[in-house]
Protein backbone atom coordinates (compact mmCIF):
# COMPACT_ATOMS: atom_id res chain seq x y z
CA UNK A 1 0.00 0.00 0.00
CA UNK A 2 1.36 3.48 -0.82
CA UNK A 3 2.72 5.99 2.00
CA UNK A 4 -0.25 8.85 2.01
CA UNK A 5 1.04 11.95 1.35
CA UNK A 6 1.02 14.42 4.12
CA UNK A 7 0.73 18.26 2.96
CA UNK A 8 3.49 20.04 5.18
CA UNK A 9 1.73 23.83 3.70
CA UNK A 10 -0.70 23.09 6.56
CA UNK A 11 1.89 23.08 9.09
CA UNK A 12 3.67 25.82 7.87
CA UNK A 13 2.80 28.30 10.42
CA UNK A 14 3.52 26.33 13.25
CA UNK A 15 6.75 25.00 12.23
CA UNK A 16 7.83 28.32 12.00
CA UNK A 17 6.38 29.29 15.41
CA UNK A 18 9.03 26.40 16.71
CA UNK A 19 11.99 28.02 14.61
CA UNK A 20 11.29 31.26 15.52
CA UNK A 21 11.55 29.90 19.01
CA UNK A 22 14.92 28.40 17.95
CA UNK A 23 14.06 24.77 18.44
CA UNK A 24 16.38 21.87 16.88
CA UNK A 25 14.74 19.90 13.72
CA UNK A 26 14.93 17.07 15.90
CA UNK A 27 12.54 18.83 18.70
CA UNK A 28 10.30 20.42 16.07
CA UNK A 29 9.82 16.67 14.22
CA UNK A 30 8.82 15.42 17.97
CA UNK A 31 6.61 18.24 18.85
CA UNK A 32 4.69 17.46 15.13
CA UNK A 33 4.39 13.91 16.19
CA UNK A 34 2.85 15.14 19.80
CA UNK A 35 0.02 17.64 18.68
CA UNK A 36 -0.51 16.36 15.40
CA UNK A 37 0.73 13.02 15.22
CA UNK A 38 2.81 13.78 11.96
CA UNK A 39 5.76 12.13 10.99
CA UNK A 40 8.47 14.28 9.30
CA UNK A 41 11.92 13.31 8.84
CA UNK A 42 14.56 15.75 10.09
CA UNK A 43 15.55 15.78 6.58
CA UNK A 44 12.26 16.51 4.78
CA UNK A 45 11.70 19.39 7.69
CA UNK A 46 15.15 20.60 6.34
CA UNK A 47 13.88 19.97 2.48
CA UNK A 48 10.11 22.49 3.52
CA UNK A 49 12.28 24.71 5.52
CA UNK A 50 14.24 25.36 2.08
CA UNK A 51 11.38 25.30 0.25
CA UNK A 52 9.68 27.86 2.34
CA UNK A 53 13.03 30.36 2.25
CA UNK A 54 13.07 29.99 5.84
CA UNK A 55 16.05 31.78 7.37
CA UNK A 56 18.58 29.16 8.76
CA UNK A 57 19.52 29.06 12.39
CA UNK A 58 23.01 30.55 12.63
CA UNK A 59 21.08 33.62 10.55
CA UNK A 60 18.28 34.07 13.52
CA UNK A 61 21.57 34.44 15.79
CA UNK A 62 23.17 37.54 15.51
CA UNK A 63 25.34 37.87 18.55
CA UNK A 64 26.03 41.81 19.89
CA UNK A 65 29.61 43.28 19.18
CA UNK A 66 29.69 42.78 23.39
CA UNK A 67 29.01 38.90 23.26
CA UNK A 68 32.17 38.82 20.65
CA UNK A 69 34.32 40.61 22.55
CA UNK A 70 33.09 38.34 25.94
CA UNK A 71 33.75 35.38 23.39
CA UNK A 72 37.08 36.50 22.47
CA UNK A 73 38.42 37.25 25.64
CA UNK A 74 37.29 33.80 27.16
CA UNK A 75 38.81 31.91 24.12
CA UNK A 76 41.78 33.94 23.83
CA UNK A 77 42.95 35.31 27.01
CA UNK A 78 41.41 32.60 29.62
CA UNK A 79 41.91 29.56 27.12
CA UNK A 80 38.03 28.63 27.81
CA UNK A 81 37.12 25.43 25.92
CA UNK A 82 33.54 25.73 23.40
CA UNK A 83 31.31 24.46 25.93
CA UNK A 84 32.83 26.46 28.92
CA UNK A 85 32.11 29.44 26.71
CA UNK A 86 28.92 28.91 26.45
CA UNK A 87 28.08 27.74 29.73
CA UNK A 88 29.34 30.87 30.89
CA UNK A 89 27.75 33.24 28.50
CA UNK A 90 24.14 31.53 29.95
CA UNK A 91 25.29 32.10 33.08
CA UNK A 92 25.65 35.63 32.04
CA UNK A 93 22.36 35.65 30.88
CA UNK A 94 22.89 35.34 27.25
CA UNK A 95 20.42 33.64 24.93
CA UNK A 96 22.54 31.45 22.71
CA UNK A 97 20.85 28.79 21.66
CA UNK A 98 23.28 25.93 20.70
CA UNK A 99 27.23 25.56 20.61
CA UNK A 100 27.37 25.11 17.02
CA UNK A 101 26.52 28.96 16.79
CA UNK A 102 28.75 30.32 19.07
Amino acid sequence: MARLKINYNYYQAYILCLIRQQLSHDEITRRLKLDFNVDISPRTLRSRLSEWKTPSQRSIFNPSPQVKGLIAWLFCDIHTTDPNILANLRSLGYDIPNLRLL
